[in-house]
């Protein structure tokens, strides 16, 4: 173990002892790489901001489980990972809700009209592609999302997903081989949104 993590580990003990000012000590020092690695994942410094104080107060109140197998870093990274994710599950619902304010917006203009045959293809892509999504399995699936939809170096992916280096790689490589298959199955060669799988590009580092 590093000095880092020792010390880490020596700041936890004095946390659960009841040692305020400990905590303040980790959350100075792991708040740069936490913002990091949020503002990666939803796209916003404000945002990431509040995701980060979010993922403290949490680990604040679960500091009492953590038992120094994984860093402390990978640990709050993990909490972090699980806030963003509670993040873009709201902001698809208030999307969705936005989108169909905006559709009933435009059909109050008595003029506007759409081509059907474009609207039923996007439609079967959207679908074809979240339906094949869905098919991966979670590991798979999560590894592909972090890494190329949110672009996330592939060491982060790792210890975020709690798997060796060589294991992350081959999620990735394997979720885009599955998501590509699937899609080809159904006809498509080319869907928005799946581009660097799509080109089968090497998995990042």
């Amino acid at each position: 173990m590093g000095d880092a993590a020792t010390n880490d580990l020596a700041l936890v003990v004095a946390v659960q002892a009841g040692d305020a000012d400990a905590f303040g000590v980790l959350v100075t020092r792991h708040t740069p790489a936490l913002l990091r690695l949020v503002a990666r994942a939803v796209g916003d410094a404000d945002d990431a901001e509040d995701v980060v104080q979010e993922t403290f107060l949490q680990a604040y109140r679960a500091l009492h489980s953590f038992r120094g197998e994984a860093s402390l870093g990978t640990w709050l990274g993990r909490i972090a990972l699980h806030r963003c994710q509670e993040r873009w599950a709201k902001e698809r619902r208030r999307d969705r809700i936005a989108e169909a304010r905006r559709v009933d917006l435009l059909w109050e203009n008595a003029d506007y009209t759409v081509d059907p045959v474009a609207v039923a293809e996007a439609a079967e892509r959207r679908g074809v592609l979240e339906a094949a999504l869905a098919r991966l399995p979670a590991t798979l699936r999560l590894a592909v999302l972090l890494h190329d939809a949110e672009g996330l170096p592939i060491g982060e992916v790792a210890a975020l997903t709690a798997a060796p280096l060589g294991t992350a790689k081959s999620r990735v490589r394997r979720g885009r081989a599955m998501l590509v298959t699937v899609l080809a199955e159904a006809g498509i060669e080319r869907a928005a949104g799946v581009g660097r799988m799509m080109r089968g590009e090497e998995v990042g580092t």
